[in-house]
């Protein structure tokens, strides 16, 4: 419970090369943070160290896609460390 991985698979692209960044924040705070870590878990993932992980805390994450043709965001989701295997 003091580290923990997000990952995610990438979308239709158009044939472009697209940037996606993990941006996140969690329960009862305004600041969003980046993803602190996208080399560690390899590609396509954030990985979270005890310096960025809070049991009992639900964190809020969206994952950003940005090319050419502009960006979109996906759906939120809510992760709470203590109780995730997903």
């Amino acid at each position: 419970k003091e580290t923990f991985t997000c990952w995610w698979k990438p979308g239709e692209d158009g044939g472009l090369p697209t940037n996606y960044t993990l941006t996140y924040h969690k329960e009862g705070e305004t600041t969003t943070h980046e993803c602190p870590d996208y080399i560690t878990s390899g590609p396509n993932s954030c990985y979270f160290n005890k310096k960025h992980t809070s049991i009992w805390t639900m964190y809020i994450i969206t994952i950003n896609a940005t090319n050419k043709m502009g960006s979109s965001s996906s759906d939120p989701r809510y992760v709470d460390v203590t109780y995730s295997r997903q």
